[in-house]
């Protein structure tokens, strides 16, 4: 909206609070109230709502409305003025005014409370300063209510504190050489040390800390993070790497195999983790035994229940040491063949390439899925130079015919 048009409607309202006071008509009444925080730190946005209540009116309902905001600008600089009322309230800086009206009942406010305004500030100096508001109207359309001018006072405090120091750090079962400014530290612990207690005080009384308290220790580096956040939200981490002790064994070999039948192939060691072992086609299942050097460490067998005859099954041995370290080894049995059983054969009869001499080209061009193509030839050739080799260059069999005499 154009100011010529605010001024406009802003002129209308006022006419009609004029002739309405005038004429002493007064329809109901209803009261003003500033609400919302009352306390905000410098440099930071505070937003309070003008609202009516216990609105009374023998009309239609509340068809205008309008005042003044009061502010002290050497404590708080305006940052916006919303309206939040049916028909819409415009604002003007310059008189720090605010009007509106309703173009329409449709537009009419027609129950016992509604919000007019949020009123949103910066706080620029520390202290305590109030917000008013004056000349403060409403209408409806039998006439003005009466009405108060209410004021809310507003608190503004120093920035809140930005300290997020500790001024203690300490650990059971360990000692920390402490330094406010010093994030990192590592302490070492006994095998025997499952947990450990974190403490810590923040020099800002205000602050928050999280990370304290019991801690459960793993084997080996355990990271402990203990955030201190100050009243202002600026955080700060202190980190404790606490080394517990790992003395259990970390021996996973193994110190012998044993089969059912048959011969490990090469003969064990208890560095290598394969070997080979061939039993005859009467064998169908093999039992494996294996023995660990050190007796905290755990075996676990799979595999060589259902020998396959012809083919290779096989047997896997893990050996999990006392620190969880796991080491494989791997027996490779061989079941003979069925010597009743047929002779499998290769049911593979694609080829792998076909190319024809004479600088001729295949269309489409070669992919072993398709079967059919064509060539165009010169009238003087008579016979095609055709190169096919099959995918099973060991047992399949290509067979050229028609290739001559064309």
């Amino acid at each position: 909206m154009t100011d010529f048009k605010r001024n406009i409607k802003f002129l209308a309202f006022a006419i009609t609070l004029f002739l309405f006071s005038c004429l002493n008509v007064y329809a109901g009444s209803a009261t003003l109230s500033l609400n919302g925080s009352g306390e905000v730190a410098i440099g930071k946005n505070i937003t309070i709502t003008l609202s009516a209540n216990n609105i009374k009116e023998s009309g239609d309902g509340i068809e205008g409305t309008g005042g003044k905001i009061s502010f002290d600008t050497e404590y708080l600089e305006l940052v916006s003025v919303q309206s939040k009322i049916k028909f819409g309230v415009e604002y003007f800086p310059q008189s720090k005014k605010y009007s509106g009206m309703a173009l329409s009942p449709s537009n009419y406010v027609t129950s016992s409370f509604t919000d007019i305004l949020t009123i949103t500030f910066k706080a620029k100096k520390v202290g305590s300063t109030n917000v008013k508001i004056s000349d403060s109207e409403m209408s409806s359309s039998n006439g003005v209510l009466s009405t108060n001018n209410p004021s809310k006072t507003i608190t503004i405090t120093p920035p809140p504190s930005s300290n997020a120091n500790l001024s203690s750090l300490s650990v059971s079962n360990a000692s920390i050489n402490f330094n406010k400014d010093t994030t990192n530290y590592s302490v070492k612990v006994g095998s025997d040390v499952t947990s450990i207690n974190v403490s810590a005080t923040a020099e800002d009384s205000g602050a928050k800390i999280s990370g304290t308290g019991s801690k459960s220790l793993n084997y080996g580096d355990n990271k402990i993070n203990v955030v201190v956040t100050a009243p202002s939200g600026d955080k700060k981490t202190y980190t404790i790497t606490v080394t517990r002790e790992d003395n259990r064994s970390k021996n996973n070999n193994l110190s012998s195999i044993k089969l059912s039948t048959g011969t490990l192939s090469p003969s064990f060691s208890s560095g290598r983790t394969t070997y080979n072992v061939s039993v005859p086609f009467e064998v169908s299942s093999i039992n494996v035994t294996a023995t660990a050097e050190d007796n905290k460490a755990k075996v676990s067998i799979s595999g060589g229940s259902s020998l396959k005859a012809g083919k290779v099954t096989n047997v896997t041995i893990k050996v999990t040491a006392e620190n969880g370290s796991v080491k494989t080894y791997i027996v490779k049995v061989t079941r003979g063949k069925d010597p009743n059983a047929a002779e499998e054969k290769n049911s593979n009869n694609n080829l792998a390439s076909l190319n024809l001499g004479q600088d001729i080209t295949l269309n489409p061009k070669f992919n072993k899925n398709t079967t059919s193509y064509e060539v165009e030839v010169p009238y003087k050739i008579k016979n095609l130079e055709i190169e096919a080799i099959a995918e099973d260059e060991a047992f399949a069999k290509v067979d050229i015919i028609g290739a001559d005499n064309l």
